[in-house]
Order: structure tokens, then sequence, then C-alpha cells
């Protein structure tokens, strides 16, 4: 079975578009094959805190801060949304502080 040129090239065209999209999201810091959670954290003050900053848990690396943005409701609160491994369990009750 012979393959046009044509197709060739189209299919060429397709693995790059793809390669491109899934290195740009890796460049941000977004891995795409990766399977973990999303939290969601409310503060008042986010002095220092920045995206791509990680998140750690009795000093290892959990995760990483992916978005900070105001919340919606108009109360200058922070909305900062973070991301953590799958493997670590959380409870309801724990809570997020920020430190330098």
């Amino acid at each position: 079975m012979r393959i046009s040129r044509e197709v060739k090239t189209a299919i060429l065209v397709l693995a790059s578009l793809l390669l491109i999209v899934f290195l740009f999201n890796y460049l941000k810091g977004q891995n795409l094959l990766d399977s973990s959670r999303k939290v969601f954290v409310i503060y008042d003050n986010t002095e220092g805190l920045t995206s791509s900053n990680p998140v750690t848990l009795n000093g290892n690396s959990i995760g990483k801060v992916q978005n900070i943005s105001f919340t919606k409701d108009g109360s200058a609160k922070i909305l900062v949304q973070l991301v953590i491994e799958n493997s670590i369990k959380i409870s309801i009750n724990s809570k997020a502080e920020i430190y330098d």
C-alpha cells in the first residue's frame, strides 16, 4: 500500500502541532500526562506567593501553585489554585499556610 505525499505531510503537520502543544504546556509547568488533584485555597494576603512556587508538606515537595486570582464575589480575597500529587492524602480540616 502506497501512502501519498500529501497524507505523509498531513501526518507530520499534525504530529508537530501535538508536540508544540505538549511542549508549550510543559514549559508553562503543566504536565498533560500527570494525574494530580487541584485544590483551591482562599487567603486574605498572599504576599510573596507566585505561580510555580512549590507546595510542601513537612518539608517535602508535594505540588506547586498553579494560579492566583481574586475571588469573583467582590470580597477582595485571593483564590489560589494548588496542584497536589494524587498519592498524597489531605484531610478536610487541613490548613494551608504561606511561609518564607
